[in-house]
């Protein structure tokens, strides 16, 4: 008998440690996937706990990885979804001499001199006919 109590385990960022609680009749094998989960302890008793440390992850991206228990031709897959590292990047303040209450003040009120040199045209049809390219 190979039963795994739990078969999938989510992990911090920062990583730690799981406990994988088993059930076993006879001698198993364990097979992990990932160079960054460890075995800390393993103990051949009726009922036995594994104890892994997983590495504090450091990517932006969550991961996955797997632990494989063997025993006598049985196979039991625990998976590991550690989260991804904190992508917070701080605000860059390079270039800027003002905050946005300074740029506010800054701005004046100003003149659009392209809608006032429109030329309406005297049929409402097509109101933008009158400018045209000079012909050379």
């Amino acid at each position: 008998m190979l039963i795994v109590k739990q078969s999938a385990y989510n992990v911090t960022a920062q990583g730690g440690q799981i406990t994988v609680e088993m059930q076993v009749t006879d001698p198993h094998t364990v097979k992990i996937n990932n160079d960054w989960i460890t075995q800390v302890s393993s103990r051949s008793v009726s009922s036995v706990n594994e104890v892994f440390t997983i590495q504090a992850n450091a990517g932006i991206l969550s991961r996955t990885g797997t632990i494989t228990f063997t025993m006598n031709g049985l196979t039991e897959t625990v998976t590991i979804v550690q989260e991804a590292a904190d992508a917070h990047i701080p605000a860059d303040q390079t270039g800027m001499s003002s905050d946005a209450k300074t740029l506010a003040a800054k701005i004046k009120l100003g003149w659009n001199l392209g809608n006032t040199l429109k030329c309406l045209s005297p049929v409402a049809v097509k109101p933008v006919g009158k400018w045209k390219t000079p012909r050379r």
